[in-house]
Parts: C-alpha cells; structure tokens; sequence
C-alpha cells in the first residue's frame, strides 16, 4: 500500500505512531484531551516530548506528519499530493516512534498499576520527568489544561512532578562533572538520563534512554560515583530491599530500616497521576 496507495497508507502510519505515543500516556494514568484548543494529538506528542527530555528527538518526526496527515484527511485546493517518499519517510519515523515507546512502556507499569509513593520512607519513586522547561510550558499549555486524570483537577505543582524534572536535569549534570567516577562500561558512556527514584539520602535512581536496554543508573553520594545495573524496575527495587544486588554498595533499604520486615510502600494520593 505503502508504494501503491501512498495517500490511504499515511494515516494508517500515522494513527500508529499516535497511539504508540498515548499508550505511554496511558500508563501514567492520563489521556489526551479532545477539547483540547491545540488539538489532542498535538498536546500527546508535547506531554511525551516533556517526558523524554534529551531523549524526545525520537518523537520530533511526528509533528511534520501530523500536519501532512491533515492534509489528507482535510485537503484544499492546491494541497500537494502525498508522495511514495514521504509515506515511505512516515513509515520509518513511525517505527522509530513505535520502537521506542514498546521500551519505555514496560518501565511503566508500576506506575500505572501502583502509582508513585514511598519505599520504607527512605526511597521517593515518582512519574519520571525529564525537561523542567518543556514541562513548565506544558503545565499550562498542555497538561493543567489537555491531559485529563482520573482527578482532572489536581495541581500538577503538588505531585512531584517538577521535583523529578529537577532530579532528572540535577543528574545529567552531576554526570558531566569529570571527576566523580564512572564504573566499570560507565566510563565511555554518555547516557542520557531519567530519573525516576531519590533516596533519602539524595541518591538518584535513572534509566538510560541512550541505551536500548535502558539500564538503571544509580548515583550515590556517598561513594561519589556512578554505576549501572542491568535490571528490572523490579529486580532492582527488590534487590535493594532484600540486599540482593551483586556488588552494589549504594542505599539497601532494610539495613536502613534495621531490618524490620516487610517493608512497607506508601502510595501517594491517587489523584497524582
């Protein structure tokens, strides 16, 4: 169709990568507003943009196709013709778009299914925020008033949101300071972060959208240094708590506890995300 029928196949590419994009939304427990005054599909692609940081150029080619797609779905007079290139271009873009957000989801289940809260008092988990500018504007131009919640009316300033907007860009910063060591494949790398954990003890907790497997970065202030972790949101937070984690020296949330099993999970009010 893609060679045949460029004009029916670019909606298609296009409404695949649009609900690859609201599916991320999804998992936090929001959805695009369809009284939105940009448009719902704009205000998606921002929330996630905002969401991504650093990592956001994956989602840019939507904006060009969402203009092409309305001029498929709404021409005018003069409009020119949907080509083989640009729907063979579209197709690209949305697989990239596609590809990235079946990484991300994943990471985002226990947000959807748990919510943001606290571990045994010590570790914050939060929605993972990356650009506290992009999210400044998206406060008032996409999210307070295009994102609706299970309780639209919440004020996003309360729920952590710019908090770990702040982590995120206190991260990427902490890891360009050349003297605090990078372990082990860490050295060469050049991540780029998103943090979604701080510990009472002002360790930060990230993944790794450069990487495709998106590991776990964990900055510990203590050691002063920076390591990785090749597992699970899960695993991870298990292993901290059970003291698991082959050769890992940063916060073990029992012995922070003196022990004292089970270790509670405190979720925030549910109207946070």
């Amino acid at each position: 169709m893609v060679d045949t029928h460029p004009t029916s196949a670019f909606p298609l590419i296009y409404d695949a990568a649009r609900k690859a994009l609201t599916a991320t939304l999804a998992k936090q427990g929001l959805r695009p507003h369809a009284r939105s005054e940009i448009g719902a599909h704009k205000a998606t692609q921002q929330a996630v943009q905002a969401r991504l940081g650093r990592a956001a150029g994956v989602v840019r080619p939507f904006g060009p196709m969402r203009l092409r797609r309305h001029d498929t779905e709404y021409p005018s007079l003069g409009d020119a013709p949907i080509t083989v290139g640009e729907t063979h271009q579209a197709l690209d873009d949305a697989m990239g778009i596609v590809e990235a957000m079946k990484k991300l989801l994943p990471r985002l289940d226990f947000m959807r299914d748990v919510g943001p809260g606290e571990l045994g008092d010590h570790l914050s988990i939060m929605a993972p925020t990356a650009d506290l500018e992009a999210m400044r504007d998206a406060d008032a131009e996409t999210l307070g008033n295009h994102l609706a919640s299970a309780a639209p009316t919440a004020d996003l300033g309360d729920v952590g949101v710019f908090d770990m907007a702040i982590e995120t860009r206190d991260a990427q910063h902490g890891w360009e300071i050349e003297t605090v060591p990078k372990v082990g494949r860490l050295a060469e790398a050049s991540p780029r972060l998103l943090c979604w954990a701080v510990s009472s003890d002002a360790n930060q907790y990230c993944w790794d959208l450069a990487d495709d497997s998106m590991p776990i970065i964990v900055f510990d202030r203590g050691f002063l240094e920076w390591t990785a972790y090749d597992l699970s949101f899960t695993d991870f937070v298990v292993g901290m708590i059970q003291d698991s984690i082959p050769d890992y020296a940063g916060d073990r949330i029992a012995s922070h506890l003196g022990w004292q099993m089970p270790v509670t999970y405190k979720v925030h009010k549910r109207d946070c995300w």
